[in-house]
């Protein structure tokens, strides 16, 4: 299903496609013993959520709050730290492939190809894949916030060494175990770093006895934590901006194209 959708293989006929797909998903997470584990059987696949995050590929926490276990939505449990080359990738890339292109159209042969029908499928192809690219952006960007980083391990080994020692340790210990072999995310490094001073009683009561000098010294942290943020923001925000341009433009060429095609004909036509 995958590989399909993210173009590592040619694309069959759609119905072949379509049954494919569905059988991932029945395999990959769909649970036995409810209505999704039902509709599996009767079309003859297995429901066996072998992925360990049931309804991940269809449930919109998967991109937010990471692929959650519990089959049924009441178990939930935030995490902002996924591994994108384990069963946390797949999830997050079913889900997406179900957003993007629930349908595969088939690919053609080279003969298919080397024709007018086919090189105007291929302009078109082009023109819907970079339309469809922009408005995905986000998710992908979203994933990669989710993403562990090894590079952002020597920061935590320095936060181990603040004041802040205890207060990181236990948050690393419930959110993120395997931190030291596998990093953490940018959405987790931003959460330790608001957490460890509002969340933080240790903080608070430090700050009540420091000295002009270290208050001065902890105003500036926060603000550079408060440009950093502020930054993440700001980068949100253009993304945004940058689709709903894309569909703005898609706007503008639904009412105008047909006028300016036949425009173009009544000159060309002449």
């Amino acid at each position: 299903m995958l590989d399909v959708a993210e173009r590592r293989v040619p694309a069959g006929l759609p119905e072949v496609e379509v049954a494919k797909a569905a059988k991932a998903g029945c395999l990959s997470f769909a649970a036995a013993g409810n209505l999704r584990g039902q509709a599996c059987a009767d079309a003859g696949f297995s429901a066996s959520a072998s992925t360990g995050y049931p309804n991940a590929d269809v449930r919109a926490s998967t991109l937010f709050d990471g692929p959650q276990t519990g089959d049924d939505g009441t178990t939930f449990r935030k995490r902002l730290t996924i591994d994108l080359a384990s069963a946390d990738g797949t999830a997050v890339r079913a889900l997406m492939r179900n957003l993007d292109q629930p349908i595969q159209l088939q690919d053609l042969s080279k003969a298919q190809r080397n024709t007018d029908s086919g090189r105007q499928f291929l302009a078109l192809e082009n023109a819907y894949q970079a339309r469809m690219s922009v408005a995905k952006y986000p998710q992908e960007y979203q994933a990669g916030m989710l993403a562990a980083k090894p590079a952002l391990i020597p920061l935590l080994q320095q936060l181990l060494k603040s004041d802040d020692n205890g207060f990181t340790s236990k948050y690393l210990a419930d959110n993120v175990p395997d931190w030291q072999s596998k990093g953490i995310s940018i959405a987790e490094l931003a959460s330790i770093e608001v957490q460890r001073h509002q969340m933080n009683g240790d903080w608070q009561l430090r700050l009540l006895g420091m000295s002009d000098t270290d208050l001065a010294r902890e105003n500036v942290r926060m603000l550079a934590l408060q440009a950093w943020l502020s930054t993440l923001g700001l980068e949100r925000q253009i993304h945004a901006s940058v689709v709903q341009s894309a569909a703005a433009q898609a706007q503008v060429r639904t009412e105008l194209m047909p006028q300016l095609v036949a425009a173009n004909r009544r000159a060309v036509n002449r």
